[in-house]
């Protein structure tokens, strides 16, 4: 089987999805041919992935001549077209928001794997950790800095102080980020809640050193969200349909130059009602009712080297499995379910129901 490593182009995007360490693993098992210039933005240069095994190609033969394809972010509609017809993709899609990618994916008999849907038997989604980690610490590390009052922020100090009142921060959702969000928090020295549905997960000890829980549908919420200066929300989807927990209420009542953190940052306004406009590392916030809204799909770009290593060497042990399930004609349950298209159908009963609905960015 021949697989391809292909390189990033999406503007900003320095990362790729394999490091040579982690690429090596791979070309045991394939014909592994990595694009030329894959590791430039980690200064990186071609002849390590050679070293490691791989054959170094050009763009065109890279896209148009493998099997089965391999990158972080999706393909453009575009690149799609490079594809040949019947091979095999796997990226982090997030196709719910992204119709055109997946009409031309079908289009063109494509089978696609979206690494975000890789699930193991335990229900969880193994991938998500390599960058909800990152995107939980630096959504704190973002709201401290813009807390600051010439940057139009309250004021507040996230870092505790020794006479000051400590900042009251708000983790919605305590997944990888949710939770990486709380114990950066906690670590600056902020009184930190998470509200989630299911209350104290198993495991958390509960004591001093942890955040408070408390439940969603706690009558007490809204005016908790109410109160605090930093709201992190960090549940794990966020779509067009989704139903509001922050709402306009609970934002008019927050001080003035707080800030919310929308993680998530999915389609639409979804869980935080205010949230619906996307931000960028170059342009983060906007103002909503004084309320500062960040909502940056690519937090971890700020830190692309420790991103990148992350995705890397969580992301292999699992590619290489589904690999060579491929290659030996046996089963990988983990890399299948995160299949959203084959033979020309939407698999993935999410990306189908936003595809057939009509949801748009």
């Amino acid at each position: 089987m021949i697989v391809s490593l292909l390189r990033e182009r999406r503007p900003g995007e320095l990362r790729a999805l394999l490091l040579p360490d982690d690429a090596a693993r791979l070309a045991q098992i394939c014909d592994l041919q990595v694009e030329t210039g894959t590791g430039c933005g980690l200064g990186i240069p071609d002849g390590a992935y050679a070293q490691a095994g791989a054959r170094i190609t050009s763009m065109r033969a890279a896209w148009g001549s493998a099997d089965f394809l391999l990158k972080l972010k999706a393909p453009t509609v575009a690149e799609v077209r490079r594809i040949r017809r019947g091979a095999s993709v796997a990226a982090l899609f997030h196709a719910e928001g992204t119709p055109d990618i997946v009409a031309a994916l079908l289009a063109r008999d494509i089978c696609a794997y979206s690494f975000e849907y890789f699930q193991n038997d335990r229900g969880s989604f193994p991938l998500m950790a390599a960058t909800g980690e990152i995107a939980g610490q630096m959504a704190v590390i973002y709201a401290a800095y813009h807390l600051q009052s010439h940057l139009d922020g309250s004021g507040v100090s996230l870092p505790a102080c020794t006479c000051a009142p400590r900042a009251r921060v708000a983790v919605i959702g305590y997944g990888n980020a949710g939770r990486a969000a709380a114990i950066t928090a906690l670590a600056l020295g902020a009184d930190v809640t998470v509200y989630t549905r299911h209350g104290i997960p198993d495991g958390d000890p509960g004591d001093a050193a942890s955040p408070a829980f408390r439940l969603l549908d706690d009558p007490a919420t809204a005016d908790g969200l109410a109160d605090a200066d930093v709201i992190v929300g960090a549940i794990r989807v966020s779509t067009f349909d989704t139903p509001p927990i922050v709402t306009a209420d609970i934002v008019s009542r927050m001080r003035a130059g707080s800030v919310i953190v929308d993680v998530t940052a999915g389609f639409g306004a979804g869980y935080i009602q205010t949230s619906a406009q996307l931000t960028s590392l170059a342009d983060p916030y906007h103002l909503v009712g004084g309320i500062k809204h960040i909502k940056i799909r690519t937090l971890p770009l700020g830190v692309h080297q420790a991103a990148a290593a992350q995705i890397s060497h969580t992301y292999a042990p699992y590619i290489c499995r589904l690999i060579a399930s491929l290659a030996q004609g046996s089963d990988d349950p983990v890399g299948q379910r995160g299949k959203i298209i084959a033979g020309g159908k939407i698999l993935n009963c999410q990306v189908r129901r936003h595809y057939e609905g009509g949801f748009r960015k």
